[in-house]
């Protein structure tokens, strides 16, 4: 069997780097050319994540002129984010490409909670001469 496997890791991307609970996360996971394609797996805090209803993996795979005989694996990766997903104001989003036990490399990042700021909030306070001599 033959295989051609690549020096370079998967390219991670994502649309945003600070992202509110309940809005809409996109990212994608690019592999160098290689033959077979490779594997591409998402975790979200080290946790392996499948399309569900609530997370649409879609997996591509691209024959490219400038790379003949190559094969290139594209994934991306929709979810609704949720408060949960953040762990002390973080997400961390990795893509893991692998082939057999040939190939294993990953990209990670980390999303920032865009969370409301809380605000101080000043209140007048009164004082009384109450119990002073004067």
């Amino acid at each position: 069997m033959l295989t051609d496997i690549p020096e370079d890791g998967p390219v991670l991307r994502t649309e945003v780097q600070k992202i509110a609970p309940g809005a809409m996360i996109r990212a994608n996971c690019t592999t160098p050319g290689s033959y077979p394609a490779m594997n591409i797996t998402w975790f979200i805090n080290d946790t392996e994540m499948n399309s569900t209803s609530q997370v649409e993996i879609r997996n591509s795979i691209f024959h490219y002129d400038a790379l003949p005989g190559k094969e290139t694996a594209r994934s991306t990766i929709s979810l609704r984010v949720t408060p949960e997903l953040f762990k002390s104001g973080k997400m961390r989003l990795r893509c893991s490409a692998t082939m057999f036990t040939l190939y294993s490399l990953s990209r990670e990042t980390e999303i920032q909670e865009d969370a409301p700021q809380l605000a101080l909030i000043m209140v007048p306070t009164t004082h009384t001469n109450e119990g002073k001599c004067t």
